[in-house]
């Protein structure tokens, strides 16, 4: 379950006890005294709450100075998990958030099942961090000289 701007916390409670609840998905066998034994516990008062920053100026700027750097137009997608803009956003609710970072993968090659980002040994190539670095100085470059 992924929590979004459109569902509320109680929904996403509601909505975990009916999955623990259905047990047609027999796929993962588990013992009828384990299921009984789990409970859902909504942590309302900690929840990380979604936040959601539609795509402005900041956006399009990143998005064109990035598909110079990698000659390629760059994935947008928020499917990179829990972020820190969602303290940005509460504390500015209007402010532009654009979150860019290294590939996913990172360093991670066929080869070995290791590296990539927040795994074992977690690396990054040169290369990309190369070109990360070229991006924030063009976008801080480039947001200097508009004001």
């Amino acid at each position: 379950m992924r929590f979004t701007p459109q569902q509320s916390v109680g929904e996403l409670a509601i909505l975990s006890e009916k999955l623990l609840e259905d047990r047609s998905d027999q796929t993962i066998r588990v013992p009828t005294s384990v299921m009984a034994a789990l409970k859902t516990k909504a942590n309302v008062d900690s929840v990380s709450m979604p936040y959601d920053s539609p795509a402005a100026s900041l956006a399009q700027t990143v998005i064109d100075l990035l598909a110079t750097i990698i000659r390629s137009a760059p994935i947008v997608d928020a499917a990179g998990g829990t972020t820190d803009g969602r303290f940005v956003c509460a504390a500015f609710p209007n402010a532009q958030i654009v979150e860019l970072g290294l590939p996913d993968n990172g360093g991670h090659t066929a080869s070995t099942d290791r590296g990539g980002m927040h795994q074992i040994d977690e690396c990054c190539s040169v290369s990309d961090l190369v070109k990360l670095s070229k991006a924030y100085g063009r976008i801080l470059e480039r947001m200097v000289t508009r004001t």
